[in-house]
């Protein structure tokens, strides 16, 4: 069982026209499941966000997040959602803890933390995504808006990742108020408790 399916199979048997309202703009249920396997299916064709591994989501609520997070769980790899207002050595410790090979940042958090994200060890330069195509300062990155069109990757086959039941779907950090954040690991089946 994977929390996507259940979310992406009432998405379109609903298919509520103002699923989502956002910047003014509606969004249906069933462009939400649209997008989600769209970037699902980009990111999986890409080989390189694997099942099982951890990817930091540094974004302001927004659809792209909905989209970011719903498609790393769907193809089988472990959202880290962390916030946007991270500082550098907070977010420097959760990536040698996580281990996360991937990062889905919104720009202007990205210009923040350019360096500390570059300098992990665990890190994968191509699977850096900034969510706005304004950013050039920094040479070839990927932009979000290039995984949400499907035409610029190669056609694969949508497939949800199987997960059992008591696998993790997504880790939160906590605020680390009694020192460093620790990592709280959701399952599957508790996200629909």
């Amino acid at each position: 069982m994977n929390i996507s399916r259940n979310i992406i199979k009432n998405l379109l048997l609903h298919n509520n026209e103002n699923q989502i309202l956002y910047d003014l703009n509606s969004i249906s249920g069933k462009e939400i499941a649209e997008k989600i396997i769209t970037v699902a299916t980009s990111l999986k064709s890409t080989g390189k966000f694997v099942c099982g591994d951890r990817a930091i989501l540094i974004m302001n609520d927004s659809p792209e997040f909905i989209y970011s997070f719903l498609s790393l769980i769907s193809i089988g790899c472990i959202p880290v959602p962390l916030n946007p207002l991270i500082q550098d050595s907070e977010l420097e410790y959760i990536l040698l803890d996580s281990k996360a090979t991937g990062v889905i940042v919104d720009n202007h958090q990205y210009l923040r933390l350019y360096h500390t994200i570059h300098s992990s060890y665990h890190i994968i330069n191509d699977c850096i995504i900034v969510n706005n195509p304004s950013v050039k300062e920094y040479g070839s990155i990927n932009y979000l808006q290039k995984f949400l069109s499907p035409q610029n990757f190669p056609a694969v086959s949508f497939e949800l990742e199987y997960a059992e039941n008591n696998s993790v779907a997504f880790w939160q950090y906590t605020s680390g108020t009694t020192g460093n954040p620790k990592a709280v690991q959701h399952r599957h089946h508790t996200m629909l408790t």
